[in-house]
């Protein structure tokens, strides 16, 4: 099975993703995508993401097979530069591990056509606005541009609005639903998620078991 968390920018999902993995009563195995974005405070590299130079990443980005899928965003830096930045997803299967990812919406639809829905479970992380944009500006003080904030922002609502419903029909499909999640407060977020995880997702445990 495959668990991907989903959410707008600043909603903490690197956050739980890190703190489900780190919980040794949940079997997960991370999927690291690969990006060349820079490094962010506090990320170590092949623990949030496998970091590439332009050069190292292109090279892998041409092998045949390598990569699943990958995302395109345009930014802008702290300058108000543009720069264009790939988060590319590794192949796997779904069927002998318990695996954990965070995706946008379009990388959701790829790997619900990929994987097929029987094999992906949803968990989109609701958060405050405001409140993530001051996860936004702590996460990184010296690199936070608000214009590239409100564009991240305006795209989030605009490739959610789109694909929200896509992503409900391949699950409706075969009975699934998105899981949401509620994300607005500091406080034990990482135990109360973890809990939310397993009650949400004992009764497919179980059945994990059995076979």
């Amino acid at each position: 099975m495959i668990y991907i968390i989903t959410g707008d920018s600043g909603a903490g999902k690197d956050f739980l993703r890190t703190g489900l993995l780190r919980d040794k009563n949940i079997d997960l195995i991370p999927i690291v995508s690969s990006t060349n974005r820079p490094m962010r405070e506090g990320e170590i590299n092949h623990r949030e993401y496998n970091f590439y130079s332009d050069k190292e990443l292109n090279i892998l980005r041409n092998t045949p097979n390598y990569f699943l899928e990958e995302r395109v965003f345009n930014a802008l830096d702290k300058n108000n530069n543009p720069v264009t930045y790939y988060y590319c997803s590794p192949r796997v299967n779904p069927n002998t591990n318990n695996y954990l990812i965070t995706l946008d919406s379009y990388g959701i639809i790829n790997y619900l056509k990929n994987y097929g829905p029987e094999n992906i479970e949803v968990i989109y992380i609701k958060t405050n606005e405001e409140i993530r944009k001051q996860r936004a500006i702590k996460r990184d003080p010296n690199k936070f541009n608000i214009n590239e904030w409100n564009r991240r922002t305006n795209k989030d609502n605009a490739d959610f609005s789109a694909n929200l419903c896509v992503i409900n029909k391949l699950l409706g499909n075969i009975g699934k639903k998105i899981h949401y999640y509620d994300n607005n407060l500091e406080e034990n977020a990482n135990k109360d998620f973890n809990n939310f995880f397993t009650d949400t997702f004992n009764k497919n445990k179980e059945i994990d078991l059995e076979l």
